[in-house]
C-alpha cells in the first residue's frame, strides 16, 4: 500500500497541476502536520521491533489494514489540499466569468452527487474488488508473459523440430528394424549371427539408390555366399547374369586340395547332358597348373583353323604366362573380361591380359541354371558383376567384401543363387532317364542286330591270302612291259597275293633253315650295280592290335644267311618305313608319322583291312629316297650313301622273317611285287602303277575286281561316297557317323558300311594330296545370329564398306539403273521369285540404307584371299555354310521356311556370283550362278545356271548347303556343279560355260539375308571338293552343330545391349545416406582379475590346456604362452592398436569402425595379409557395439542417427538399446516464421525482465517503508525468472543463428557424404574410409550440439511450465492447483519422505532377492521403476509362482497401494476442500475469463476517462472503515478522479455488480441475510422477556454511545500513515488538517463524517456492531 499512497500523490499532482503553485505553503504545512501525526499515533503504525524480532508477532493481515489506512488518510489530505487550493485560487482570482465558472460547477457537483447520481456502492467490496483487479492486471500481464515465453518457444521447437516427423519417422523404423526384440535379447551370439544381419538386410531397404528399387533385369548377383567345399559341380538354379554386354567381372574367394587338377569355378553348360555337356557357354576355368582362363562359346564356336579338325570344342583363353594355382590357401580371384580383352587377378596382383578372338556371347540352356565348384574345390563370395571392377574397386571387395560403391547404396551382389538344385551327377541320371530314353532304345535294339548277325556278316574280317611256300622263292627271268606306262619294263618278283607268315613250322623239302623264311636266292636276284632301283606292290598288314605299329621287311639282302647283317632293306609298317644303308652315313632310314609326312594322319596309315599300293625309289640321280604311297610321293630323304653303291654283290634278299626268333616282324602280305631298275620312276609313272586296274590273280579265282572293298579308293572316286539310304529305324548315314564313336560295332548293321563309306569309314580312302592340303576361308569366325534389319531383310557388308559409303554408292549409280547391262539380273531374280518370298530393293537406296546391319560384318581380306586363290586355280570354288531358321520370324508369308541369302559381288550394281533362293523353278529353293561374262541379256545366251537343292530347308533344324563349282572343266566342256544339302546332292553339268566374277578382287562384299536366321561361318574353299568330301564335312560338323543353339542375340543387339533398370516406387520416407557404421570398443585381456582367486584359478586352467598340448597334440604358441588366452577378465581399453586390420576410430569413445555390410555379408575378409573370418569380429574382448545409421527425409528435411548400442562388457551376455537423433532443416516460409517467433521471445524475455526489475523494486520498497523482509517464495519465483531469462537467451543466441544455417550445415555434411567418389580409383581406399567416417562424426557433432541446446531448451520449457502452472494463481478459479499444493505442502514434504524411505526399503529388498532371476528386478533403478508401476496397479504378470515373491508383492501393496496411495488422496481432498471453501467465501470474484475481460475493460476506461488505478482506489476505500458504503461524493472527496464524469462512469461501471450493492440498513442494522437471522433471534427473545427490541435511533440518545462513536471517527481519521506517505513526497512543507471536516469554499462547506443522511446511522451501527464482536 505504500505503493498505492505514492500513486494516490502522484495522481493528484498529475490532474492540478494548474492549481499547484497557489497551494505550495499549504502542502508542506500538511506535510508537517501528517509527520506530526505519524509520530503520535503508534498505535496504529509497525514498530521496528516487529521487524527486529520474530516475524510472527505482526501478522500479514494487520500489515495489510496498516497500509490501507495510510491511503485513506493520505487520499483525505491531499483531497483536502486539493479542496484548499481549489478555494485558495477563487479567492484569488478577480474574473467574474472564472468566479461564475466555478460556481457552475459546484452546482453541477451537486446535481451529480444529490440528484444524477445517487447510487452507492459497498465499499469493502468494491475496495476488495479494485485490489483483486489490480493483482489481476500484474497477474495476468506475467501469466500472459510466461504462458506466450511458454507458447512462443515451445512453437519455435515445434517449428524447428517438428515431434510429429520425428516421431513419424521413429515409428518407421521401430517397426523395421524391430526394436521391441532389440531391446529383449539378451544372448550375444543371437544378436551377431541374427540381428545384426537383420539391421544390415532392414537398412538396404532404405537406400533409395540400391538395386531393390532400380532393379536392372540382371543386376550383380552373389552366386555363392559362405564358404563351400564341393564334392562335385553343383546345379544353381534361378541365376540370371549378363554376360552380352561390354564388360563384366567374376570374383571369387577359391581354395583347392592337393589332388585338385583341373575344373571350373562356375560354368553355364549349352546341354545337360550327353554331346557338349562337357562345353561352356562360358565358364570360370581353373587348373592346378595353368592357372585362371576363360572358356567360352560352345553354343556358337565353329572351328575356322584349318590346323584343327572338326569336332566339338570351344574358345578357351588362358594365361601364356601363368604359374598355376597354389592349394591349400584362400586367395581372392577376378577375371574381368572387356570386349576382346580378358584380366585376370590373384588377390590384388594383376596376372596379366589375354586377346580373346572375339566377344563373349549368351546362350539359352532353357534357364537350367550354373554349375559351379568341381571335385577339390572351396569356393566362397563367388559374385558376378556387371561392370569392369578397376584395380581400386578389386580392393575394397579384398578388403571390405564388397565395392564402396555398392556399399554406399546397399546394393551389391544378391542372394539370387541360393536355390540349388540336385548335384550334377544326379542332374545327369534324371536328364538320361528323361530326355534320352527313346534313342537308347533304338541303339540297343541296334546293337542287338549287329550281334545277332555276328560273323556272319562278310564286313567283319579280311579275307586272307594264301601262305607263300618256305625257302627259295622262283624269280620270272622274263622283263615285262608295264602297260600302264608306255616304254617302261620291270622285272616281277612275286605275283601273289601271298601271306609272309611262319607256316605251320614244317621246313621239310625246303631251303629254309627256320620257320618263316622266304628268301629271293643270290643267284636269281637281279643286280642293279651302278644303277638306282624301284620297288613297287601291293602292301596289307595283317590285322595289329591298337596301338601298336605292325610292319615286316618287304626286301632285306643279307650278305651272310646265318648273319642278321643287312646290306640294304626295305621295311614297311603301319606308322612309317625303314631301310638299312651299310656303310652310309647315316647306316639307315626310319621316317615314321609326321617326319614321314605332316600329311601321313591315322586315316591313311597301313592298316589290316585294306591293300595298298607302295612304292620305294632310290634316285640314283639324287641318292635320295623317295616313297610312294596310293600312287602319291609321301617322303623323300637321304640315302645315307650314293644309290650306285647300293648294289653290294650277289646276296639273297629274303622277304617277310628273316632269323629265328626274330619277334619284330609281323605277318605281311604282298601282291605283285615289281622290280624296276635303272632310272628312277617319276611321280607320275608311280600313279599309273598304282592306279592302274589290278590284275586278276590265279588265288583268288579271278575275283580280286569284286572284292573292291579291299582296295583304297581314292576320294574323287564316284564310288566314294554315301548313298541315301535308311535302316530300319529310318537312320541315315549321319546317324551312323553320329553314333559310331560311342558304339564301334554299330556299323555292323546290315548295309551300313555298304552305303555309308564315307559315315562308317568302311571304305579306306586312297592318300591324296590334292584334297589334304586345301585352303579354307571363312568370312567370320563365329555362329551368328542375323536378325531382320528391315522388313525386307538385312544386308551384311564387309569390313571395308560401311552404311554411309554404300547411301553415296547407290546414289551416284542411280541416274544410269536404266542403261546399266546387269540390272536385269536383278530383276529377273525378284520375278523369278517364289510368290510371298521378299528381297530387299537394292535400287531405293534408302531401303538399302535402312537394311544395313554394320554389326554383322565380316572380313574382306579372308574373301580377297579365296578369291585370289579361286582364280589362281581356274575358276574353282567351293562355299558352304550351316543355317538354322529363329522361329515363326523365319518363315514366309505362306508359312515355310527356304534359305534365301545372296552374296553380293556389287551392291550398286545389284549383282550376285552366287545366291541361294527361292525360285519358281524349285520348290526345295535352289541356287544360282551368275556369269558377269555374258554382259546384257541376249536370247539364247546361257547367263546364269540354276541348281536345285535336293532337300527342302528344315524349320527349326540346322541344314549345311555348299555349292562347288568345277570351272577348269569349261575349255574341255565339262564344266559342272554340285549343290550339297546336308549329306545329298544335286549336280548339273555346265558344259563350256564360264563363271567369270562380277568383282574381281571379291566373290562378295556384302550378303543379303532376307530371313532371320543363324548361320554359321562361310567357308571358302578356292576349289572344287568332290562330294563325298562334301559329306565328310557334313558329318564332322553335323554333331557339333546339333548342340549349337547359337547365340542369345543377334550382334547389334548384344552391342547395344543395356541392362534395363526398374524403378520400383520407394514408399518408404526416409532413406539412408550412407552405409551403415559398426563400431566396437575393445579391452586388451588379462589374466589378473578383480579377485584373487579368479586369477590363480585361470592360471590353473592354463596349466592344464598345457598339459593337453603335449605330443601328439600340438597348439598355438599364443596358447602355450599366455594363460589369457585360456580365458581373461577384461583390462584396459584398445587405445592404439590395430584391431582386425582397422586403425582406432573416435565415435564419441576410441574403438574400431568399419562397414556392417563388410561384417554381416561376408564370410572372410583380406586384413594385412591375411584372410580373416568375419565372425571374429565381435570376440570375447568386445567392450561394446554400436551400429550407427544415417538417414534423411527429404519431404520434412529430417536428418536421422539412429543408433544400436550393444553392451557386452555386464554381467548379462548383451545388454541392447537403440537410441535416435534428429537434425531438422528450417528454410525459406518457415525459417522466416521461425525468426519472428524467435524475435517475439526475445520481447518477452524483455518484459519479463521488467516484470522481475517491477517485483525487485516493490520489495525494496516494502523493506524499506515496512522494514518487512520479502517471503523465501518470492525471491525464489525471482532467482527461477532471472535464470528463466538467462537461460532462454541464451538458447536462442545459441539454437537462432544454428537454424538459419541448418540447411547450409545439413547440406555440407550429407554432399560430403554423398560426394565420396566410391567408385573412383584417383582416391585410395583407405582415404575413402576415413573421408567417410569424417563425415559422418561431424553428423553426429552436429546432432549432439543440438541435443545438448535442446536438453538445456527442455529444461527451460520445463521451468516455463512449472512458473506459468504458478502464476495462475492469480485468480481464485484457477488456484485450485497451486492452493491445494500450498495447503498440503508440509503433508506432501512428510508423505514422500515416508514413501521415500517405503519404496528404497522395499526396492533393497527385491534387487537382491529376485534381481538374479528377473529383468523387473535386475538393478536397485529398475526395480524402483517396477515398484512405481505396481503401486498404480501394474501387477507382474507371474507374480504367484514364489512364495517369496508373492508375500512381496502382498505386502508392497498392503503398505502402498492400500494405505500410503489413499493417504496422499485424502491429504489432496482436505487440501482442496480448503482452498474451495475459500474461493466460496470470497465474493467479489467471478469466472476468470469474465474477470481478466473486466479488467481489460477499466484498463480502458483508465485510458479513456483517466480513473485512478485499481489498487490506489482500493487501498483508499479499504482503509476508510468509517462506512460501509460510497457514493458519489465519498468517491469524489477521494480526490483521485480528475473529472466528474470520469467518476460518473465508474460508478455506472461497478454497479451492476451484485457484490457492489450496498446492505440495506434498516432500523435494527444491517439488512443482509446473517443480521437477519440476528434481528430475529433479537425479537424472539425480546418478546419472551416483554421487552421492546431498541432501534438506533436509541443509540444516539446514548451520549456514551456517541462519545464511542466520536472516538472512534477520530481514530479512523488520524492516521499515522498520512505523513509517512507525505512527509516523503514534500519534505520541509506544512500542512494542514481540520480534524476529519475538508471545506471548499468554492463548493460550500463540506459535510463532515455523520452529517451525510445516513452516516451516522452507519456510523452508529458499525459501533454498536465493533463492540459487540
Amino acid at each position: 500500500m505504500a505503493a498505492a499512497a505514492s500513486q494516490v500523490s502522484h495522481h493528484i499532482r498529475k490532474n492540478s497541476t494548474s492549481s499547484w503553485h497557489g497551494a505550495e505553503d499549504q502542502l508542506a504545512s500538511a506535510s508537517n502536520e501528517a509527520q506530526r501525526l505519524e509520530e503520535g499515533h503508534g498505535d496504529n503504525s509497525i514498530s521496528k521491533e516487529s521487524h527486529d524480532g520474530s516475524v510472527e508477532g505482526h501478522s500479514a493481515c494487520r500489515v495489510k489494514e496498516n497500509e490501507h489506512l495510510r491511503a485513506f488518510q493520505a487520499a483525505q489530505f491531499l483531497g483536502g489540499v486539493q479542496h484548499s487550493m481549489f478555494r485558495t485560487r477563487i479567492a484569488a482570482t478577480d474574473d467574474i466569468a472564472m468566479r461564475r465558472h466555478y460556481a457552475a460547477l459546484r452546482v453541477q457537483l451537486f446535481a451529480r452527487s444529490h440528484i444524477l447520481c445517487t447510487d452507492r456502492l459497498h465499499r469493502e467490496n468494491l475496495g476488495t474488488r479494485l485490489e483483486f483487479e489490480a493483482e489481476l492486471r500484474v497477474g495476468g500481464w506475467r501469466l500472459f508473459t510466461q504462458l506466450m515465453l511458454f507458447v512462443l518457444l515451445l512453437s519455435a521447437v515445434l517449428m524447428s523440430d517438428n515431434p510429429v516427423t520425428k516421431r513419424g519417422i521413429y515409428t518407421s523404423l521401430q517397426d523395421a528394424f524391430s526394436f521391441d526384440e532389440l531391446k529383449q535379447v539378451v544372448d550375444r551370439s543371437e544378436f551377431v549371427s541374427q540381428h545384426m544381419p537383420f539391421i544390415a538386410d532392414t537398412a538396404k531397404e532404405y537406400f533409395l539408390l540400391s538395386d531393390q528399387y532400380f532393379v536392372p533385369d540382371t543386376g550383380a548377383v552373389r552366386i555363392v555366399k559362405d564358404a563351400e567345399t564341393f564334392p562335385s559341380p553343383r546345379l544353381v538354379q534361378g541365376i540370371s547374369v549378363s554376360v552380352q554386354i561390354e564388360g563384366f567381372s567374376f570374383t571369387a574367394l577359391v581354395k583347392t586340395n592337393a589332388q585338385f587338377v583341373r575344373g571350373y569355378i562356375l560354368r553355364k553348360r549349352i546341354v545337360p547332358v550327353g554331346s557338349g555337356a562337357e562345353l561352356a557357354c562360358w565358364g570360370w576355368y581353373l587348373g592346378a597348373r595353368d592357372g585362371q582362363g576363360l572358356h567360352y562359346g560352345a553354343h556358337d564356336f565353329f572351328s575356322t583353323d584349318s590346323q584343327s579338325p572338326f569336332g566339338i570344342r570351344q574358345e578357351e583363353v588362358l594365361l601364356s604366362n601363368s604359374t598355376g594355382f597354389v592349394a591349400d590357401q584362400f586367395t581372392m580371384l577376378t577375371v574381368i573380361v572387356n570386349r576382346t580383352e580378358v584380366t585376370f587377378y590373384e588377390n590384388l596382383r594383376r596376372l596379366g591380359t589375354a586377346q580373346m578372338p572375339r566377344h563373349v556371347t549368351d546362350c539359352f540352356n532353357n534357364l537350367e541354371g550354373i554349375l559351379v565348384g568341381d571335385t577339390g574345390l572351396t569356393l566362397g563370395q563367388v559374385s558376378f558383376y556387371p561392370k569392369l571392377l578397376t584395380p581400386t574397386v578389386i580392393e575394397e571387395i579384398f578388403i571390405g567384401g564388397g565395392s564402396h560403391d555398392d556399399l554406399s547404396t546397399g546394393s551389391g551382389p544378391g542372394a539370387d543363387g541360393q536355390k540349388t538344385a540336385p548335384t550334377l551327377t544326379e542332374s545327369i541320371g534324371v536328364q538320361d532317364r528323361t530326355l534320352f530314353f527313346t534313342e537308347q532304345q533304338e541303339l540297343d535294339e541296334i546293337t542287338s542286330v549287329v550281334q545277332d548277325a555276328g560273323n556272319n556278316t562278310r564286313h567283319l574280317a579280311a579275307l586272307l591270302s594264301p601262305s607263300l611256300g618256305m625257302g627259295r622263292i622262283p624269280i620270272d627271268s622274263n622283263i615285262t612291259a608295264d602297260p600302264a606306262n608306255s616304254g617302261l619294263e620291270y622285272r616281277q618278283l612275286l605275283r601273289g597275293p601271298y601271306l609272309m607268315d611262319r607256316g605251320d613250322g614244317n621246313i621239310t623239302g625246303t631251303e629254309a633253315t627256320f620257320a618263316g623264311e622266304r628268301f629271293f636266292s643270290s643267284q636269281d636276284f637281279p643286280r642293279f650295280v651302278g644303277r638306282g632301283v624301284t620297288f613297287t606292290t601291293w602292301f596289307r598288314n595283317t590285322p595289329c592290335p591298337p596301338g601298336q605299329s605292325c610292319g615286316g621287311f618287304v626286301l632285306s639282302a643279307h650278305e651272310s644267311k646265318e648273319s642278321s647283317a643287312r646290306c640294304w632293306s626295305w621295311w614297311l609298317e603301319t606308322d612309317g618305313l625303314y631301310w638299312d644303308v651299310k656303310g652310309g652315313n647315316p647306316q639307315f632310314g626310319y621316317p615314321v608319322n609326321t617326319r614321314l609326312s605332316e600329311l601321313y594322319t591315322q586315316k591313311f596309315k597301313l592298316t589290316s583291312d585294306t591293300w595298298r599300293h607302295v612304292a620305294i625309289v632310290f634316285n640314283e640321280d639324287n641318292d635320295q629316297v623317295e616313297y610312294f604311297l596310293d600312287g602319291l610321293k609321301i617322303y623323300t630323304g637321304p640315302f645315307g650313301k650314293p644309290v650306285r653303291e647300293m648294289d653290294c654283290g650277289p646276296v639273297n634278299v629274303s622277304t617277310g622273317f628273316r632269323w629265328p626268333g626274330y619277334s619284330l616282324g609281323t605277318e605281311i602280305e604282298l601282291y605283285d611285287l615289281r622290280m624296276y631298275i635303272g632310272s628312277p620312276l617319276t611321280e607320275s609313272q608311280v600313279f599309273n602303277i598304282a592306279t592302274a586296274l589290278v590284275t586278276p590273280s590265279p588265288s583268288f579265282g579271278g575275283d580280286d575286281q569284286d572284292r573292291a572293298k579291299d582296295w583304297c579308293l581314292y576320294m574323287a572316286s564316284p564310288d566314294m561316297v554315301d548313298k541315301p539310304w535308311v535302316d530300319a529305324y529310318g537312320h541315315g548315314c549321319a546317324w551312323y557317323f553320329l553314333h559310331k564313336e560311342l558304339y564301334p560295332t554299330v556299323c555292323n548293321y546290315p548295309g551300313a558300311s555298304l552305303n555309308c563309306p564315307i559315315a562308317c569309314k568302311s571304305q579306306q580312302e586312297c592318300f591324296n594330296v590334292e584334297f589334304l592340303a586345301i585352303k579354307k576361308y571363312y568370312a567370320w569366325k563365329s555362329i551368328r545370329r542375323i536378325e531382320s534389319r528391315s522388313k525386307n531383310g538385312t544386308i551384311c557388308l564387309a569390313n571395308n564398306l560401311d552404311k554411309q559409303r554404300v547411301l553415296d554408292q547407290c546414289n551416284e549409280w542411280l541416274p544410269s539403273i536404266n542403261t546399266d547391262g546387269l540390272v536385269w539380273q536383278w530383276q529377273n531374280d525378284v520375278e523369278e521369285r517364289l510368290e510371298g518370298q521378299h528381297r530387299v530393293n537394292l535400287t531405293e537406296c534408302q531401303s538399302l540404307h535402312d537394311a544395313v546391319d554394320e554389326t554383322c560384318n565380316f572380313d574382306i581380306t579372308e574373301v580377297e584371299k579365296f578369291t585370289t586363290d579361286l582364280k589362281a586355280n581356274g575358276g574353282d570354288f567351293t562355299l558352304g555354310f550351316w543355317f538354322k531358321s529363329l522361329g515363326d520370324q523365319s518363315l514366309s508369308s505362306d508359312g515355310r521356311f527356304l534359305l534365301s541369302v545372296h552374296f553380293l559381288s556389287t551392291i550398286s550394281p545389284p549383282f550376285s556370283n552366287v545366291m541361294f533362293a527361292p525360285m519358281v523353278s524349285g520348290s526345295k529353293g535352289e541356287v544360282r550362278t551368275r556369269s558377269r561374262c555374258t554382259g546384257a541379256w541376249e536370247p539364247g545366251l546361257v547367263h546364269s545356271e540354276e541348281i536345285e537343292m535336293s532337300l527342302p530347308s528344315q524349320d527349326g533344324e540346322w541344314t549345311f548347303v555348299a555349292i562347288t563349282k568345277n570351272n577348269k572343266g569349261a575349255a574341255q566342256g565339262k564344266a559342272e556343279a554340285t549343290v550339297a544339302t546336308n549329306a545329298a546332292k544335286q549336280t548339273e553339268s555346265q558344259g563350256r560355260w564360264n563363271m567369270c566374277l562380277g568383282d574381281e578382287k571379291a566373290l562378295f562384299s556384302a550378303i543379303e539375308v532376307n530371313y532371320p536366321i543363324l548361320m554359321s561361318p562361310i567357308m571358302m574353299i578356292p576349289q572344287h571338293l568332290p562330294f563325298g568330301m562334301l559329306q565328310d564335312i557334313y558329318y564332322q560338323q553335323a554333331g557339333e552343330m546339333g548342340i549349337r543353339a547359337g547365340p542369345l542375340v543377334a550382334s547389334g543387339e548384344r552391342q547395344q545391349t543395356k541392362i534395363a533398370i526398374d524403378k520400383v516406387d520407394y514408399v518408404r520416407k526416409s532413406a539412408l545416406m550412407a552405409t551403415p557404421i559398426i563400431f566396437q570398443e575393445r579391452v586388451h585381456p588379462t589374466a589378473t582379475c578383480p579377485y584373487e582367486y579368479s586369477t590363480d584359478w585361470i592360471q590353473s586352467q592354463h596349466d592344464k590346456v598345457l598339459d593337453m598340448c603335449t605330443l601328439p597334440f600340438t597348439c598355438s604358441d599364443n596358447v602355450m604362452q599366455n594363460s589369457e588366452a585360456t580365458l581373461s577378465c577384461a583390462g584396459s581399453p584398445v587405445l592404439d592398436e590395430r584391431e582386425f586390420g582397422l586403425e582406432p576410430q573416435v565415435f564419441e569413445n576410441v574403438g574400431f569402425a568399419d562397414f556392417l555390410f563388410s561384417i554381416t555379408d561376408t564370410q572372410f575378409l583380406f586384413r594385412d595379409g591375411k584372410l580373416i573370418s568375419t565372425d571374429s569380429f565381435i570376440d570375447s574382448l568386445t567392450k561394446s557395439v554400436r551400429i550407427i545409421l544415417v538417414f534423411f527425409t527429404p519431404q520434412y528435411g529430417m536428418t536421422s542417427v539412429m543408433s544400436v548400442d550393444a553392451d557386452l562388457s555386464g554381467p548379462a551376455s548383451v545388454t541392447v538399446e537403440t537410441n535416435m537423433q534428429h537434425y531438422g532443416i528450417i528454410e525459406g516460409v518457415r525459417l522466416t516464421e521461425y525468426i519472428i517467433v524467435q524475435c517475439m521471445v526475445l520481447i518477452f524475455i524483455f518484459s519479463m525482465v521488467l516484470d522481475t526489475v517491477y517485483t525487485a523494486i516493490k520489495v525494496r520498497r516494502r523493506w524499506q517503508i515496512d522494514n518487512l523482509a520479502p517471503h523465501p517464495a518470492t525471491l525464489l519465483l525471482m532467482g527461477v525468472d532471472i535464470l528463466s531469462i538467462i537461460m532462454t537467451t541464451c538458447i536462442v543466441i545459441v539454437r537462432l543463428p544454428a537454424k538459419m544455417s541448418s540447411a547450409e550445415a545439413v547440406r555440407d555434411v550429407l554432399s560430403s557424404l554423398d560426394g565420396i567418389k566410391w567408385a573412383g580409383s584417383e582416391v585410395r581406399v583407405l582415404d575413402k574410409k576415413a573421408a567417410f567416417f569424417e563425415a559422418v562424426r561431424d553428423l553426429l557433432q552436429l546432432i549432439e550440439n543440438e541435443a545438448t541446446v535442446d536438453t538445456f531448451l527442455n529444461m527451460v520449457l520445463i521451468i516455463l511450465l512449472i512458473r506459468v502452472i504458478q502464476c495462475t494463481s492469480l485468480h481464485p478459479r484457477l488456484a485450485l492447483l497451486t492452493g491445494t499444493i500450498l495447503k498440503a505442502m508440509d503433508d506432501f514434504w512428510h508423505s514422500a519422505l515416508l514413501i521415500g524411505l517405503i519404496m528404497c526399503s522395499f526396492s533393497g529388498i527385491g534387487t537382491w532377492r529376485f534381481g538374479a532371476e528377473r529383468e523387473e528386478f535386475a538393478s536397485f533403478l529398475t526395480t524402483m521403476q517396477t515398484l512405481f508401476m505396481m503401486m498404480l496397479g501394474e501387477f507382474l504378470p507371474d507374480w504367484t509362482e514364489r512364495y517369496d515373491l508373492q508375500a512381496f508383492v502382498v505386502l508392497f501393496l498392503l503398505i502402498m497401494f492400500l494405505l500410503v496411495l489413499n493417504f496422499l488422496l485424502a491429504i489432496i481432498v482436505e487440501a482442496y476442500m480448503s482452498v474451495r471453501d475459500q474461493n466460496i467465501e470470497m465474493e467479489v470474484e467471478m469466472e476468470f475469463i469474465t474477470d481478466m475481460f473486466c479488467v481489460l475493460r477499466v484498463l480502458f476506461m483508465g485510458v479513456r476517462y483517466k480513473i485512478p488505478h485499481p489498487e490506489v482506489l482500493g487501498g483508499v476505500l479499504l482503509g476508510h472503515k468509517a462506512k460501509l458504503s460510497v457514493g458519489f461524493m465519498d468517491l469524489w472527496m477521494t480526490g483521485l478522479f480528475p473529472s466528474q464524469k470520469a467518476l460518473l462512469a465508474f460508478i455506472r461501471y461497478y454497479r451492476n455488480f451484485e457484490f457492489c450493492k450496498p446492505t440495506p440498513i434498516t432500523s435494527y442494522g444491517k439488512a443482509d441475510d446473517e443480521m437477519k437471522m440476528v434481528n430475529e433471534m433479537e425479537k424472539r427473545v425480546a418478546k419472551l422477556l416483554g421487552k421492546q427490541l431498541p432501534k438506533l435511533k436509541d443509540y444516539q440518545t446514548d451520549m456514551e454511545g456517541i462519545e464511542r462513536l466520536r472516538r472512534m471517527t477520530s481514530h479512523s481519521a488520524l492516521s499515522t500513515g498520512t505523513s509517512e506517505v507525505l512527509g516523503g513526497l514534500f519534505p520541509g512543507r506544512h500542512m494542514t488538517q481540520r480534524g476529519t471536516v475538508l471545506s471548499d469554499e468554492s463548493i460550500g462547506p463540506v459535510m463532515p463524517i455523520g452529517e451525510h443522511p445516513g452516516d451516522e446511522v452507519e456510523q452508529l451501527h458499525l459501533n454498536g456492531r465493533t463492540d459487540k464482536s
